[in-house]
């Protein structure tokens, strides 16, 4: 099919487009080759196995597409929306992704070498086993990127962000090239274990002293537990108080309220959406349950939540707390069932100092134990 009547067919829209790949499951050798397909709006479109070659896709609309296998070679994606796409095998070589908005993106075993991801956004993409050889790195944001098996050979870097991530699983970081210093988070040191190449460490600009330090950090000494505390608003003054005995205790844990309007109707945050939606296998959970939560629309989805990445993670994830005496009812068999598994801290029990302490005291100790 002359290229043409495709560029005719993706500018009727996504919906078309799609119904006709259905419709045409023996055209598998898609030529777009060359073509500028600049500002289009392809969102979840399916161009799987199609020949990109040197085409122009600037500024582009491309979430949530499916461009698994396609030739990408020498492509121009300069600032395009690239946010939750699947490009899995991919051909991006030579190719143009500067300031492109890659967060969430499926890129494992992609083929990145000698592309440009200058000021790229890579906030959660999955890069495992993709090879960036060659690639420009420069002002390229990898937050808590999934990055194992990844090749930085002769990779430049320059103001690079590294949060986040183990890089320890990488190959190639003694051989990239350095125009200037880059950034390295604590917790991309803390996940890396200290086995960093020096070289590297040097080139993004970490004195010394910094890097004759990390040669004592191991998996061992710095296993530590990161932990959400989800509640309703209405239990604020007793969760502000709880968080602060678990941060003086030395658990590191943020807080995430929710809250229901008067029609009681769930108040939806979009960042406190984004922080639970990004929470990592191992982090924890600790639902406070109340009057005010125990009916509340988002307490069901929550729990689910931390069920689903405790079966990845396949250990404790999920604490349950009850800050004041709760009625169950059939209504809740949710709550009953789930009890016979995740026992529940009660500190609505706690009259004095000392009872409300030793709760403090067993809820960490549960957390810890499941390190």
């Amino acid at each position: 099919m002359a290229n043409g009547e495709l560029i005719h067919l993706l500018k009727q829209g996504t919906s078309i487009w799609n119904t006709w790949r259905k419709e045409h499951p023996d055209e598998k050798h898609l030529d777009l080759a060359g073509v500028d397909l600049s500002n289009f709006e392809l969102a979840e479109a399916n161009l799987s196995g199609v020949n990109f070659h040197s085409a122009r896709l600037r500024h582009t609309n491309l979430q949530r597409s499916n461009l698994s296998l396609a030739d990408m070679t020498y492509v121009d994606l300069g600032r395009a929306d690239l946010r939750k796409a699947d490009l899995r095998r991919a051909i991006i070589m030579f190719a143009n992704l500067e300031e492109a908005d890659l967060s969430y993106a499926n890129l494992s075993h992609t083929s990145l070498v000698e592309t440009d991801l200058s000021w790229a956004n890579l906030h959660q993409a999955n890069l495992t086993s993709a090879d960036l050889t060659g690639s420009i790195l420069c002002g390229t944001l990898f937050l808590e990127t999934h990055v194992e098996s990844v090749l930085f050979d002769k990779t430049t870097m320059y103001q690079t962000v590294f949060a986040g991530l183990d890089l320890s699983k990488t190959g190639g970081l003694q051989m990239t090239f350095h125009l200037g210093p880059s950034h390295l988070s604590g917790s991309t040191l803390v996940r890396s274990h200290g086995s960093l190449p020096e070289t590297f460490l040097r080139g993004t600009g970490m004195p010394d002293r910094l890097i004759q330090s990390m040669r004592s950090l191991s998996p061992e000494s710095i296993e530590y537990a990161t932990c959400y505390i989800i509640y309703s608003r209405g239990d604020q003054a007793f969760v502000t108080q709880l968080h602060a005995d678990l941060h003086r205790l030395g658990l590191r844990c943020w807080l995430s309220p929710h809250s229901i309007d008067k029609r009681g109707q769930w108040t939806r945050n979009p960042l406190r959406d984004s922080v639970e939606a990004s929470l990592r296998p191992d982090d924890k959970v600790i639902v406070i349950l109340s009057v005010h939560s125990i009916d509340s629309p988002w307490i069901e989805p929550v729990v689910s939540s931390a069920l689903e990445r405790e079966a990845r993670a396949k250990h404790q994830v999920l604490f349950l707390c009850q800050s004041e005496p709760i009625m169950t009812t059939n209504e809740h068999s949710w709550l009953l069932d789930l009890q016979r598994t995740h026992p529940v801290i009660d500190f609505s029990s706690g009259e004095t100092q000392e009872m409300y302490t030793d709760k403090v005291l067993q809820l960490l100790t549960e957390i810890q134990a499941s390190l």
